[in-house]
């Protein structure tokens, strides 16, 4: 083997040996923007990748599924890759202080009839909409108006640099 070829190979190996680590910290998860955060969540669940949605949740609060729970962890993300997100989606981000069914006393709120406790509290919500075409009766006369649907909402905050999906703890 020649000089030339056998620097080549070294210099690939080099290459890829570098790479892997910064692969492997990207796939760890979490995003830079609620924004990101968003279009990743959104992007994972139309490619119903659960590697990836897995990687948007917070680091804590996977560890503590896995660890706790591992079949309700399964169930959630079996859920959110059965949402269907179309192309012509929205979404938005509130700060939790606009969201009036959120207590941050008690960082809880309650969803239809159960109690839902984030250990790690959220700052935002994390919104998911689509427009649609809906019927709807308007002084007896029904009428074809354009609607925001809500597809999904999502606790999320960031931490050390990166914004996480937060998972409550549900209390009966």
């Amino acid at each position: 083997m020649s000089f030339i070829t056998q620097n080549y190979k070294l210099f690939i190996l080099v290459v890829v040996m570098l790479s892997m680590p910064a692969a492997g910290a990207y796939a760890q998860g979490g995003q830079s923007t609620p924004e990101e955060l968003g279009k990743s969540k959104a992007a994972a669940t139309q490619a119903n990748d659960k590697a990836a949605l897995k990687a948007l949740i917070h680091p804590e609060v996977l560890k503590h599924m896995q660890e706790n729970n591992p079949q309700k962890l399964e169930e959630l993300l079996q859920a959110w890759t059965q949402i269907t997100i179309p192309e012509n989606y929205m979404f938005g981000v509130k700060p939790v202080s606009e969201i009036s069914e959120y207590d941050a006393k008690t960082q809880s709120m309650n969803v239809t009839g159960q109690t839902m406790h984030f250990p790690i509290p959220p700052t935002h919500f994390m919104v998911f909409v689509v427009e649609q075409e809906q019927t709807v009766k308007v002084g007896g006369k029904e009428e074809k108006r354009m609607m925001k649907i809500p597809l999904g909402v999502d606790p999320i905050r960031q931490d050390k640099g990166k914004w996480y999906i937060l998972l409550p703890v549900v209390q009966q």
